[in-house]
């Protein structure tokens, strides 16, 4: 069984594994993007419903092929295998709590735009 939880600072998919246990990960499976709670849950897996590709319930680490579904032998060789992020999940009663770092899209856009050219031409941010 999946879930989806979502809102514009996380994108989670909840995830119930055969055994009962309740596993968190990022919504956006590698390397397209696709909605990881469309998946299929496994004992200790989801898989991508795109292109096949497993992933790990406790580490979000790739299992097995990457890509190996549909058109995804061409996408799989285009882009090198990438897991997705977990987090911690703590169930109490009929809630299930997600950690989730609410400041990542934050930190995430300030690491990318460090070095690339601004309007006038300068990697550091200033200004001729």
């Amino acid at each position: 069984h999946t879930r989806y939880i979502g809102d514009w600072s996380s994108d989670v998919c909840i995830a119930v594994a055969e055994d009962g246990l309740i596993y968190a990960m990022g919504n956006k499976a590698p390397p397209t993007g696709t909605p990881l709670s469309g998946g299929k849950v496994g004992k200790k897996t989801i898989k991508d419903p795109q292109f096949g590709t497993e992933f790990d319930l406790d580490t979000g680490a790739v299992v097995g092929k990457w890509c190996p579904g549909g058109f995804g032998f061409v996408i799989g060789k285009l882009f090198e295998p990438v897991g997705v992020p977990t987090y911690r999940v703590k169930k109490g009663g009929a809630n299930i709590q997600v950690e989730v770092d609410v400041n990542f899209k934050e930190n995430f856009e300030s690491k990318y735009w460090k070095g690339i050219l601004d309007a006038q031409g300068k990697t550091e941010g200033g200004y001729y």
